[in-house]
């Protein structure tokens, strides 16, 4: 398989796509063709239909997506985990009497922005800034949040 490229300027350049795979598909396979060329930033796919023997099955295909996926989940995890603690470690200091930290003029966690002249911490702040103070969806959030404080 040749590719022709017809530039702006007239100029003609020939080149081959490789063959990256052949897919599994319900009526015919498709072979999958592709050419990069980052120095002139080209990037060629062609998808054709071909009698050869697939190389990749859908199932693979999937699997691997979700192998990715779960890699990236625990990458994710790992952040959040790593956010709740420095939270813990924050709530602890202020706790303790170290350094005076603003608490969240809401819900007491320590603030971190503030939100018509009041200071407070990032949930409640997205919260607020995707709802209003007075609007029902805030405050069933708010209430979520501090009822673990009143027992």
């Amino acid at each position: 398989m040749k590719l022709q490229i017809i530039y702006d300027d007239g100029t003609i350049e020939e080149v081959t796509p490789k063959k990256v795979e052949v897919i599994q598909s319900q009526k015919q396979n498709l072979a999958h063709y592709k050419y990069v060329d980052e120095e002139k930033h080209i990037i060629f796919h062609a998808y054709l239909p071909t009698d050869e023997e697939p190389t990749v099955r859908p199932a693979e295909i999937t699997k691997r997506i979700a192998h990715e996926m779960e890699s990236k989940k625990v990458v994710a995890k790992s952040y959040t985990m790593q956010a709740d603690e420095l939270m813990t470690k924050a709530k602890m200091m202020t706790m303790m009497g170290g350094t005076m930290m603003t608490k969240c003029y809401y819900c007491g966690d320590p603030a971190t922005n503030e939100y018509q002249g009041k200071k407070v911490c990032s949930s409640c702040f997205r919260m607020l800034s995707q709802y209003k103070e007075n609007s029902q969806e805030f405050q069933k959030y708010l209430k979520s949040k501090v009822i673990d404080r009143w027992k």
